[in-house]
């Protein structure tokens, strides 16, 4: 009996929908004819009686409708009772509320029931807002110093056990021991971390000798290396240093002049540009800023009718990229090339020099006055 309920309460419900709702209102706008007026029905039997022919494309549609509603609401009727309604709108709304609820308390990482256990919900705080741990060059030189401390101790301790202890019997045994090779650690630390002064002495006192800068100029290589070379040019809100042109590539050089030691990252977080962290400051990505403007650049030069691919070219003037060796991979995919000059590094990144393609062939003139109007 419970499905003929079912069956009869869902039949009213679509009953009206598809009769009292859609029909009704279908009729009433093209035709203006009320569904359920007994004067409509009367003046439609008399146009039939005096001879009302069909033919016209409207009154096609308006007989088509009137004989096909019937078995459309029956097959409408069967497959609206084949969905469990209670099950589908009942779960519906129920994981609807847990995911406000969750929503709700994640913002004030409170505590919450989801079915039969309690979820505690912890806002962690934006990476902007939490210090990257130090990066400066002494504070890595007295962690490497810690490190070599206790490898010495561990081999003095590792001597200790292996060396023969004193014979109880006399001369033989201490000549035994007098004669044996004199152990050896194998550390190569400097001496000076001997110093047993060494930990009161304020990183700020550590001196390291400089970098010697890698002195490069770099519009004559580019030019000695068959490259047509435009210089400080303005691509969108960017201004870059060199564009280095040849017959399939257009290389876009920017000169990135933020000193310091800075860890990259090119992977967005919640929708956020990525940003690169020094010991004290972070700022977005400088490979990001040329990427992105570099897109619309390419696609001005599409509609120019330039078919050169584009590739930007960050050169590390002035800081270091700690992590550049591990970040290498990252930027082969990107398709950029990151290199240094001058106080640039680390050492391992090549130097504009080494990483400027061959020329495959000189650029034509044509190219090159498209190229200064897509600025």
């Amino acid at each position: 009996m419970k499905n003929w309920k079912r069956i009869l309460f869902v039949g009213l419900v679509w009953g009206l929908i598809f009769f009292l709702w859609w029909m009704a209102g279908f009729y009433a706008r093209n035709w203006n004819f009320k569904l359920f007026s007994a004067d409509s029905w009367s003046y439609l039997y008399h146009e039939f009686i005096g001879g009302w022919v069909i033919s016209e494309t409207s009154d096609w549609i308006f007989v088509l409708v009137l004989l096909l509603s019937v078995p459309f609401f029956i097959i409408g009727w069967n497959i609206i009772l084949k969905v469990k309604w209670r099950k589908t709108i009942g779960g519906g709304l129920k994981k609807i509320w847990y995911a406000l609820r969750r929503f709700w308390h994640s913002l004030f990482g409170k505590s919450v029931v989801v079915g039969k256990q309690k979820v505690k919900y912890i806002r962690k705080k934006s990476h902007k807002k939490q210090r990257p741990a130090p990066l400066n060059i002494s504070a890595r030189a007295m962690e490497r110093q810690a490190q070599q401390r206790a490898s010495r101790e561990f081999a003095s301790q590792e001597t200790t056990k292996t060396m023969p202890k004193p014979s109880s019997f006399g001369g033989a045994g201490m000549a035994g021991l007098s004669s044996a090779p004199e152990m050896s650690t194998g550390n190569s630390y400097p001496s000076f971390l001997d110093d047993p002064d060494l930990e009161n002495i304020s990183l700020d006192d550590i001196q390291l000798p400089a970098r010697e800068p890698l002195e490069e100029d770099v519009p004559d290589i580019l030019i000695k290396g068959g490259y047509q070379v435009i210089a400080n040019p303005q691509i969108g809100n960017m201004p870059v240093d060199f564009v280095a042109v040849e017959a399939q590539k257009i290389y876009v050089l920017s000169f990135d002049n933020e000193a310091g030691d800075w860890l990259a990252d090119e992977e967005r977080f919640n929708n956020e540009d990525p940003l690169w962290f020094s010991e004290s400051s972070h700022r977005v990505s400088p490979i990001f800023k040329l990427t992105s403007e570099l897109k619309q650049f390419a696609e001005r030069l599409k509609n120019a009718g330039v078919s050169h691919e584009v590739v930007p070219v960050l050169v590390v003037k002035e800081g270091t990229i700690i992590n550049a060796e591990d970040m290498q991979k990252t930027w082969d995919d990107m398709k950029i090339i990151v290199c240094r000059t001058h106080l640039g590094g680390p050492d391992e990144l090549p130097s504009v020099a080494q990483a400027m393609p061959a020329v495959s062939a000189s650029a034509e003139i044509s190219d090159i006055e498209k190229i200064r109007n897509a600025f």
